[in-house]
């Protein structure tokens, strides 16, 4: 089921376009030119010459420390892993894709524009994503926030309607967890932008149809737990969602007749089973407090085999994917 939870005004949008080059070994971004609104970057991301790139042209620029390559905008992916039980799950959301560069309703990661604010460190950006899209409701219509750092990460549908006695905690994940689990032909590399290292080491990849550029985060979701006031401690633990028989819904924003629309999509997130650092077969919803069995056919090109970073694919079949 869907419904509207609110609206934004996309004329109130601005980013900035990026440069990006490699310096050192090292992936330089630097902003250029004045802030765009989204029509203008909308226009940049769906130029017909995007459609004459090839990779080893954008390939080529990226290595020229004197031309750099100019990318429409940039963006922001995070890529959960949230433990149920021992079992690591990654969490992907459903986006049917109208213009910007595509044209396809796709599996994907939690993903954001980065604004003009948010530019010199587009993190701020993918704790907003997750704040707005991983949208944990419990039985009694609360709904969970979430807190990095001991800080709040935002409460975007009004304090009212979340319970503050729980938090579910986001952090960076270190080196050794970052060697297991990977996305295919992302670019590992320092990344700094107007001269300063970024937040949380994001990987990055370039897709050539909107000539744009994806930061990715990886991330642990530690979903709260809740103490008994009797009993030792290990058997008083109880999975606080569990306790609270709650869902775990998605938020897109749709744009349409001029605004942008954001819509509660109770089927649209998806657990992916993660298995020697990949997606697998096997998915579920959380609707409950429990596991249901859930399906998905199309992943966004996240997914897709990249050439240097590089993927002119807009999306991949999971059975693709797969082999």
């Amino acid at each position: 089921m869907e419904k509207d939870l609110g609206y934004k005004d996309p004329s109130e949008f601005r980013t900035q376009r990026v440069l990006g080059r490699y310096v050192d070994n090292a992936l330089a971004l630097e902003t250029i030119g004045a802030p765009i609104d989204f029509n203008a970057m909308k226009g940049y991301r769906e130029n017909h010459d995007n459609r004459e790139m090839t990779p080893e042209q954008v390939a080529a620029e990226l290595n020229s420390r004197t031309t750099g390559h100019a990318f429409s905008n940039i963006g922001v992916s995070v890529f959960p892993i949230i433990y149920v039980g021992e079992q690591p799950y990654t969490a992907l959301v459903k986006q049917q894709r109208k213009g910007c560069g595509f044209h396809d309703t796709v599996w994907k990661l939690i993903s954001e524009y980065v604004e003009h604010d948010e530019i010199n460190n587009p993190m701020n950006a993918a704790l907003r994503g997750i704040s707005e899209e991983f949208y944990i409701e419990t039985k009694e219509g609360l709904l969970v926030p979430g807190i990095y750092r001991l800080n709040a990460i935002g409460q975007p549908y009004g304090k009212d309607n979340y319970d503050d006695s729980y938090a579910f905690q986001v952090a960076n994940c270190d080196d050794e967890v970052r060697e297991i689990f990977s996305l295919p032909g992302t670019v590992k590399k320092k990344v700094s932008m107007n001269g300063q290292d970024l937040e949380g080491s994001p990987e990055a990849y370039f897709h050539l149809p909107s000539n744009s550029m994806q930061l990715i985060y990886f991330m642990h979701f530690d979903i709260p737990r809740i103490l008994q006031k009797v009993g030792t401690l290990r058997s008083a633990e109880k999975h606080h969602l569990k306790a609270k028989k709650a869902d775990i819904h998605h938020t897109e924003e749709q744009y349409q007749d001029g605004r942008l629309i954001i819509r509660l999509d109770e089927e649209g997130l998806i657990l992916a089973k993660l298995a020697e650092g990949r997606l697998t077969d096997e998915h579920c919803h959380y609707l409950g407090g429990e596991l249901h069995n859930a399906r998905l056919h199309k992943l966004s090109e996240a997914f897709a085999p990249k050439q240097d970073g590089i993927t002119s694919a807009s999306n991949i079949s999971l059975e693709e994917y797969l082999k």
